[in-house]
């Protein structure tokens, strides 16, 4: 059971990184070239950018957007292929009961992929 637990563990740790690889990929990916507002409206209400700043952040998020997209384009098929096997492999230290919830979990976190 032990064995067990720990796998439970791991897989529920890969599952956050990969999230959180995820959410933040959304985020920046989200906010396309010249649409990145919401990420600057943020940045300007956590740290209080200034105008000048918030007109210069806008324009380095910009011109880094096709460098993040391509980027995500190469990892995409790798990162899908990650989940893929972490929900089979989770599902199959779950009882029959929880399977389908699980899946339904699942899908709804990675639905912006």
């Amino acid at each position: 059971m032990r064995v067990k637990g720990t796998l439970g563990a791991v897989a529920l740790m890969v599952i956050g990184a990969v999230l959180g690889i995820a959410a933040d990929r959304t985020l920046w990916h989200a906010h396309g070239a010249g649409e990145h507002a919401g990420m600057v409206a943020s940045l300007q209400k956590d740290i209080d950018l200034d105008a000048e700043q918030m007109h210069a952040v806008q324009a380095i998020m910009q011109h880094h957007q096709e460098r993040v997209d391509h980027a995500w384009a190469v990892v995409r098929p790798e990162v899908r292929a990650a989940l893929d096997s972490i929900e089979r492999q989770i599902a199959e230290v779950l009882r029959p009961d929880q399977r389908d919830r699980f899946h339904a979990w699942f899908e709804r976190h990675h639905a912006q992929e």
